[in-house]
């Protein structure tokens, strides 16, 4: 409930001649009837603290007394002390209030916030009788929420009290100031930026142009830009506040990311450097074909198509020996199988060799192996193989399910190749790991593709070969 006017009491007729009404039928905020009209008590050289208390000349009334000069953080506009931060008939004002420095009325529909006309108020502000106030800090709508009407309107801070968080107070809570009456915390109050000690000496007003960083006066970001460190940033983007937001600092500062990495979206990700790309409509240059293979129209696009029961394309990967952080990624289709199973495959680091030279089951070279099988019946599985010219290994198998038979997916290996550890994805979604040992220095990647008793028919496309930035970049 909103306090009423209180005027000391002389004689019963001395009250009702001052005019003084708790009830303000057509006056906004805080303002009260004094002789027929509106007046605001903390402000009204005519009726200064009380209706009919007029300052002598010279003084005006500051916070509902006469003085010479107008409280912290006010000035002296029309022999009345007024906010410029927050008066929409002097909004922006300086200490001169005459002229340019007399600030601007804001029009109608419009408030005065922090010092300039806008539609509406700033976040953690309210309107209150046409004026954006602060609830958390200001005495005359203490508390206020909402629409500032009725019980959401707050209260009047009594003489001698704050608006301290929400609540009237003796005082104001730890790192803030008293600065007019409200308390402000000075290192992101735009209109007391930068004061110090209880009195609120030294801050500066930093206009509608600036916002208050760490108590100084800094120019306002574009929108979708945070100060941090002094300089407009794109948490999107920035490196160094990767995620920043308010006023950026502690956690809301954001992460700084490592090198390999990029901020993107907000986070951290890996940087990926495309090294070959090759779309599998014939075959690449340089390229070695094991078994059978050639391009064809499968599958509805034109792909690398592997018919028989055994096939391998090796193709020069492009990777240098120094690039440890990898990674290799293709199109597959394996058809659905009524026996046994099909199944692809990619073999990032291999040799060209064979077995004596010779042509045949021992064609598939040394290196580490991720594979897709899909088996009859809903055994499909995704496995990891250590091979060797006519050796091969099972390191892991893990159940499948749905099958990847039938249609195209996008099978990936990423892999550090100083530490052998290595993720397998499908789709995006990582199905496994490994940690074998491996041979990193071949110069050549193998596609698989086959079949146990029964035709291939395997088909690969859009290859695509990466470095990585940093061994973070495989988790």
């Amino acid at each position: 409930m909103r306090h009423g006017c209180w005027v000391a009491l002389v004689v019963a007729v001395s009250w009702l001649a001052s005019g003084c009404s708790e009830t303000k039928p057509d006056c906004l905020g805080a303002a009260v009837v004094c002789g027929g009209t509106c007046a605001e008590l903390k402000s009204d050289n005519l009726n200064c603290g009380a209706c009919g208390t007029a300052c002598e000349a010279g003084k005006v009334c500051s916070n509902g007394a006469c003085a010479v000069t107008c409280a912290a953080g006010q000035v002296n506009c029309g022999r009345s002390c007024i906010d410029p931060g927050t008066d929409r008939g002097h909004c922006g004002a300086s200490a001169a209030c005459s002229g340019a420095a007399a600030g601007v009325a804001c029009g109608s529909g419009e408030v005065c916030s922090a010092g300039a006309c806008v539609s509406s108020c700033l976040a953690g502000q309210v309107l209150c009788g046409g004026t954006c106030v602060d609830p958390m800090a200001d005495r005359s709508f203490c508390g206020a929420s909402s629409d500032c009407v009725g019980a959401n309107d707050g209260v009047v801070c009594a003489s001698g009290q704050v608006c301290s968080a929400g609540a009237c107070a003796l005082s104001c809570q730890p790192g803030l100031v008293n600065c007019g009456g409200k308390c402000v915390d000075p290192k992101t109050d735009p209109n007391y930026c930068g004061a110090t000690s209880a009195a609120c000496t030294g801050g500066t007003a930093c206009g509608p142009s600036a916002g208050c960083y760490q108590g100084r006066c800094e120019p306002l970001c574009a929108a979708g830009q945070v100060m941090c460190n002094g300089n407009c940033i794109d948490p999107l983007t920035d490196a160094s506040f990767c995620g920043a937001s308010g006023y950026c600092t502690g956690v809301s500062a954001g992460s700084v990311c490592q090198a390999g990495t990029a901020c993107q979206a907000g986070g951290c990700v890996c940087t990926w450097t495309q090294v070959l790309t090759a779309p599998l409509t014939a075959a690449p240059a340089g390229a070695i074909v094991r078994g059978s293979g050639s391009a064809a129209a499968v599958y509805g696009r034109t792909a690398w198509y592997q018919p028989s029961d055994w096939n391998v394309l090796l193709i020069p990967h492009g990777l240098a020996a120094s690039d440890a952080v990898f990674a290799v990624e293709a199109d597959v289709y394996i058809p659905a199988v009524a026996t046994s199973y099909r199944y692809g495959g990619i073999a990032p680091f291999t040799t060209s060799a064979t077995a004596s030279g010779a042509l045949g089951t021992c064609q598939f070279m040394g290196g580490i192996e991720g594979a897709l099988f899909a088996r009859a019946g809903a055994g499909s599985t995704v496995e990891w193989w250590n091979t060797s010219v006519c050796a091969w290994s099972l390191l892991s198998s893990q159940s499948l399910s749905p099958s990847p038979a039938g249609a195209w997916h996008r099978l990936r290996i990423e892999g550090v190749r100083t530490t052998c550890r290595y993720r397998l994805l499908l789709d995006g979604q990582l199905l496994s790991t490994s940690t074998a040992s491996c041979d990193p220095g071949g110069t050549y990647l193998s596609l698989f593709g086959g079949a146990l008793g029964q035709a291939g028919q395997v088909a690969w496309s859009n290859l695509a070969v990466y470095k990585g930035g940093a061994p973070s970049c495989v988790p």
